[in-house]
């Protein structure tokens, strides 16, 4: 009867665990597809400690809530742990790469791209070899290695057609593209500043010229039998008179072609920002950083307000 008692309660108790596990991995599973990453960390979290930490599955999806909760930090934590404890899991390959993901998501670049690399050499047949092909190209992107990004998102694209991360590969090539643009817009503006101060020196050494000009006319008029010098200086005037016109239509016109390349460096940037506002694979944590958010045109923006501080101190100087 002892050992009937014993047996049943046994029974029991494994009844009792299989159903507490069961019920809480389903209320985290449903909780996690409802994006309810409170519910569903809090679930997995008691699947852990109903199986004494015993078990992969309720620490591999403890993992993806926190990470898609950006509870960046502890989802790394409980990679390390993962790893340690059960480096022969079957869910092993997706973890590591997780982690290299995450790395991205986290700032840590280079350490990022170590670790998915890492999981290419092992996993090269892997379901996320080319989704690892991307996030080592945002690595890149945000680091500011334009081209190097570009080789690898153009490789996603040519040898994983069917990868979902194409579309993202796609979109990033564009935007790299878009920054190569700008830069050569604004040579372009360089170019034309440095004209446009050249025009204005030459502008004003042609002022003075003028006014000399003038000023030796008058003296010559009050003066006796000076009518040759008069007729000379008067033909002078209007030489010099015309040559200021053409200068100062040459100056207008680059004035009008630099205020066209600043709006369109303009244009550019806006659609650039809205873009990337909209831009799902994005990674939130480096664009929440003003400064990361436009690492590939940034300097090249802040040369654009550099050169139109100049270009407006110039126009104020020629006004006076």
């Amino acid at each position: 009867m002892k050992k009937i008692l014993i047996l049943f309660f046994l029974l029991f108790t494994v009844n009792a665990f299989t159903q507490n596990y069961a019920d809480y991995m389903s209320s985290g599973l449903d909780a996690y597809a409802r994006s309810d990453w409170s519910s569903a960390l809090f679930s997995f979290q008691k699947a852990m400690e109903v199986s004494k930490n015993s078990l992969d599955e309720p620490l591999y999806w403890l993992i993806m809530a926190n990470a898609s909760a950006r509870n960046y930090t502890v989802a790394l934590n409980d990679i390390e742990t993962f790893l340690k404890r059960f480096p022969n899991s079957s869910k092993a390959a997706e973890v590591i790469y997780q982690q290299g993901r995450i790395c991205c998501l986290s700032a840590k670049h280079d350490q990022s791209i170590n670790i998915l690399y890492g999981f290419l050499r092992k996993y090269p047949n892997h379901r996320q070899t080319a989704s690892a092909y991307y996030w080592i190209g945002e690595n890149l992107y945000m680091v500011g290695r334009l081209k190097d990004a570009r080789t690898i998102f153009s490789r996603v694209i040519i040898d994983y057609p069917s990868s979902a991360k194409v579309e993202p590969s796609r979109y990033k090539i564009a935007l790299i593209d878009q920054a190569s643009t700008q830069d050569e817009l604004l040579k372009l503006l360089k170019i034309s500043h440095e004209e446009l101060l050249k025009l204005s020196e030459e502008s004003e050494k042609n002022k003075k010229i003028y006014e000399q000009t003038i000023a030796a006319y008058q003296r010559q008029s009050s003066d006796a039998g000076g009518d040759m010098r008069i007729a000379e200086l008067s033909e002078q005037l209007k030489m010099e008179r015309k040559h200021n016109e053409e200068l100062h239509d040459q100056l207008v016109m680059l004035e009008l072609k630099n205020q066209e390349l600043l709006a369109t460096l303009a244009k550019m940037d806006a659609k650039y920002t809205s873009e990337m506002a909209a831009d799902g694979e994005t990674p939130a944590a480096d664009y929440s950083d003003p400064k990361a958010k436009r690492a590939a045109i940034e300097a090249l923006i802040k040369k654009a307000k550099i050169l139109q501080s100049m270009y407006n101190q110039l126009l104020e100087g020629n006004d006076q």
